[in-house]
């Protein structure tokens, strides 16, 4: 790839800086017409020295800078920063270290600062997708083997983990290398929010564990249920809850797979094909 050439994937955009000598993650995002796009949806990017003609440190590369002197808008967000100072030194402006390619500051029209995040897709690699599949299969199989139905499964019941440690290659000490987001960390993936579900003792006899009614009408919650409803739901049968959370799964996967990650399930049968 020439310096001319834009990235085409986010692989490619995170590979792009630090292996071309002269190459900076700010080199991307300061180039027209990206810049000028942001500037048209009323975001400036913060900018560094080098930027100006100013220094020649490496750091100048790497230091960005609002892109002007007037005082960041409150916005309800709080930013705590730790400085190890010598005494006299005066820290006057804030500072983001442009360490991440795919990161980059910017301030609105008026005065707020955000983080723009190239995050597509939403998994890096198939590595990715096949331990966030059998994390939530697992954890769907504990609770059925303890005799707990969810009855609310979906992806804004899935919450992950943002704490750990990063991951290095062996004998690779370079603190300025990215790495993919899940790898920051042992990703771990957690059900939640199981005020619907239903739980049967373990000696009851199996053709007993059956339910009636939604799980909004069963727990006393009136109006509609946020999620479409399972066919046996509508029946007026006693149905069973585990089969509806294999059903409620199988939507919320076939969902993440299909439309979070483009062509994966295709990819998926024509590998079983």
């Amino acid at each position: 790839m020439t310096h001319l050439e834009w990235p085409k994937t986010l692989q490619e955009w995170r590979d792009r800086c630090w292996k071309l000598e002269g190459s900076w993650p700010y080199d991307l995002w300061r180039r027209e017409p990206l810049r000028k796009f942001f500037q048209e949806n009323g975001y400036t990017l913060w900018i560094n020295l080098n930027v100006w003609g100013l220094g020649g440190d490496f750091r100048d590369h790497l230091e960005l800078f609002p892109p002007n002197d007037e005082p960041r808008r409150p916005d309800g967000y709080t930013f705590v920063s730790r400085y190890q100072c010598e005494p006299g030194l005066d820290i006057g402006r804030m500072i983001f270290g442009h360490l991440n390619n795919i990161h980059c500051p910017a301030r609105t029209a008026h005065n707020q600062d955000v983080l723009i995040r190239l995050s597509i897709p939403w998994f890096y690699d198939v590595e990715e997708i096949l331990d966030y599949l059998v994390q939530i299969f697992r954890g769907i199989k504990y609770c059925h083997d303890n005799m707990i139905a969810h009855l609310d499964l979906d992806s804004d019941n899935i919450l992950f983990n943002f704490i750990g440690y990063q991951k290095e290659p062996d004998g690779n000490k370079d603190a300025y290398v990215t790495w993919p987001f899940r790898s920051q960390f042992p990703i771990r993936y957690y059900i939640t929010d199981s005020e619907l579900a239903v739980c049967f003792d373990k000696d009851s006899d199996p053709a007993s564990r059956k339910i009636t009614s939604l799980p909004n009408v069963r727990v006393g919650r009136m109006g509609e249920y946020a999620r479409e409803y399972a066919p046996e739901m509508l029946v007026g049968d006693p149905y069973c809850p585990f089969k509806v959370d294999v059903w409620y799964l199988g939507r919320m996967l076939n969902a993440d797979m299909y439309t979070e990650v483009k062509g994966f399930i295709k990819k998926v049968w024509s590998i079983s094909n």
